[in-house]
């Protein structure tokens, strides 16, 4: 609870609210206009506050903890002074039972949220304007009526002073104009001839009450005249304990309601939007609680409107790039057709290609965010379906049926450009280029399946005596060839040789029979650095190695 020292030459405003941020905006714009604000968290705290200092009118939340606006507002009238003071209920435009409960707890006024500022500074002036009037009619009976009328006639509500028989013996310009009538029609005359016919029935029997003693407390009656809506506040006028009549203040409260109506018609309207978009769509508040979703975004997700709405956005858990962040106050421009995923209720994780517009009030401050997307995901995997077949394809092309290894174009290929670059960067390399010593007799004999294990065994055991960069072709038939980037003539004979050994210690199983043993013949050649031979160069001088090595008798490695 906060209290100020109080300058008692301006007037003094009681607000009270559970929300400090919303207080400080009253706070904020009454001050600007000179008076005193004070403030209240909740309604113990601003019964309390109105005992000690005495505030000109109150601006009060309706729905607060601890004690709520109606409670406060029913004891601050049974209190001293309380019952002419000025009581200004903030409601939300859907809470009509509240209102009318407001009503008859003695409210005077209503502001809905949002709260129009203009619009409150205007009721608060002249609400200030009428509880100085009310006070000063009821301290000085005297006063002139020429005064009197002058102030009435300043008031932005109607004004009715009626005696004890309920005869109109004092009305303002604005009360005449709401019934339609002239003042001359009205003055001495009874009030229920002013008043249609069907007026409240309660405002006849507080009349009465007042005049029986049974009650002089104040009412505020809810009622309609002239096609308008209005709040009718009855006050006993008394001198001395005794009753001389009542005080009836009308205010017009159709703008209340007719802003009630729009702001459900908006509302409506933007539920009807939703409904009918063709894309999914979701809003969030300032924290990131999901407030609203169409029927798209449910059939998408799987998740029903109930369990969704009120829940964090994070529990779709959308995997999305930096710049999809919400909370990113400096962004103002939306966010279009960003791809990215989301989790369905039954845990699918959804390509969505989303927009994203985010929602700021006035002054720039963040309010929420609205997110429209559309569900991808099988066109996604459509996508990645055919890259994955693609890719087949092209291995599929680039290797040989066989053993896997690179076919003689691919690996043709190849072995130009580590000859380029060898020639480039002046740096050696070899090829060995293999072949199977009496790989027809064992087609021959064993069959060709079992001759197809041979090459497959064979080319296995290359590959297993190869560096990781060196790369594996097969010639052709049972002839095979490998590229050794970096290796000079050295190296190539020592791989080729520990090759060899390797195939020669292979026992290799073939089907229906016992295993057998191959060996293999090598011929190696290289490009030492500085060289400008080329390709055919190469696969020449290892041709005519591996010539040597079989008429040599087969089974080792010439250079």
């Amino acid at each position: 609870m906060a209290d100020n020292s109080l300058n008692k030459s301006s007037p003094l405003i009681l607000v009270v609210d559970d929300d400090r941020a919303e207080r400080q905006m009253f706070r904020s714009a009454l001050e600007n206009d000179g008076y005193q604000v004070i403030e209240a968290e909740n309604g113990v705290e601003a019964v309390e506050l109105f005992e000690k200092s005495t505030p000109h009118i109150i601006l009060m939340d309706i729905m607060m903890p601890v004690m709520s606006g109606i409670d406060a507002c029913r004891v601050i009238r049974g209190l001293p002074g309380g019952n002419r003071l000025p009581l200004v209920m903030i409601s939300e435009p859907e809470e009509d039972d509240m209102i009318h409960r407001a009503l008859n707890a003695g409210v005077d006024e209503f502001i809905t949220r949002p709260v129009n500022f203009p619009l409150l500074r205007r009721r608060v002036k002249l609400l200030l304007r009428s509880k100085l009037a009310e006070e000063s009619l009821k301290s000085d009976a005297e006063i002139g009526l020429a005064r009197l009328q002058a102030v009435l006639s300043s008031m932005q509500q109607g004004v009715v002073f009626v005696d004890v028989l309920d005869r109109i013996t004092e009305i303002n310009q604005y009360a005449c104009d709401l019934v339609e009538k002239k003042r001359e029609e009205i003055i001495n005359h009874s009030l229920w001839k002013m008043l249609p016919e069907d007026t409240d029935q309660r405002l006849r029997n507080v009349l009465e009450d007042y005049k029986a003693g049974n009650s002089l407390a104040p009412v505020s009656i809810h009622n309609w005249i002239r096609q308008g809506e209005f709040t009718i506040t009855v006050q006993p006028v008394q001198k001395d304990d005794h009753y001389l009549g009542t005080l009836l203040c009308i205010i017009d409260i159709s703008p209340l309601i007719e802003a009630r109506r729009t702001l459900e018609f908006e509302k409506c309207l933007q539920d009807k939007i939703l409904q009918t978009a063709a894309t999914a769509i979701y809003i969030v508040n300032s924290y990131g609680e999901i407030v609203n979703v169409n029927d798209e975004f449910c059939l998408i997700t799987g998740f029903d409107r109930e369990e969704i709405l009120g829940r964090h956005l994070l529990m779709l858990k959308s995997k999305c790039q930096e710049k999809c962040v919400f909370f990113d106050t400096a962004r103002t421009e939306p966010i279009l057709k960003h791809q990215c995923t989301m989790t369905s209720k039954d845990g699918r994780l959804l390509s969505i290609l989303k927009n994203i517009n985010i929602l700021r009030d006035d002054r720039g401050h963040f309010t929420g965010g609205i997110v429209s997307f559309i569900d991808i995901t099988k066109i996604v995997e459509a996508k990645e379906e055919a890259e994955r077949a693609r890719e087949h394809a092209e291995h599929l092309a680039s290797v040989d049926y066989l053993t896997g290894l690179l076919n003689r174009r691919v690996f043709m290929e190849r072995l130009g450009q580590e000859v380029d670059r060898a020639r480039r960067e002046s740096s050696p390399v070899g090829i060995i280029l293999a072949d199977i010593d009496g790989f027809k007799k064992v087609n021959d004999t064993y069959g060709h399946q079992a001759g197809d294990v041979v090459l497959q065994v064979f080319a296995s055991r290359i590959s297993c005596f190869s560096r990781s960069y060196d790369f594996v072709g097969r010639y052709g038939g049972e002839e095979f060839i490998t590229c050794l980037p970096g290796a000079n003539c050295e190296q190539t004979l020592k791989i080729a040789e520990r090759t060899r050994l390797a195939v020669q210690e292979q026992c290799i199983p073939l089907p229906g029979c016992d295993c057998i043993n191959i060996t293999a013949s090598f011929g190696v050649a290289c490009i030492e650095p500085g060289s400008d031979a080329n390709v055919d160069w190469l696969i020449a001088r290892a041709d005519e190695a591996l010539y040597r090595a079989k008429s040599g008798g087969r089974n080792r490695v010439c250079l």
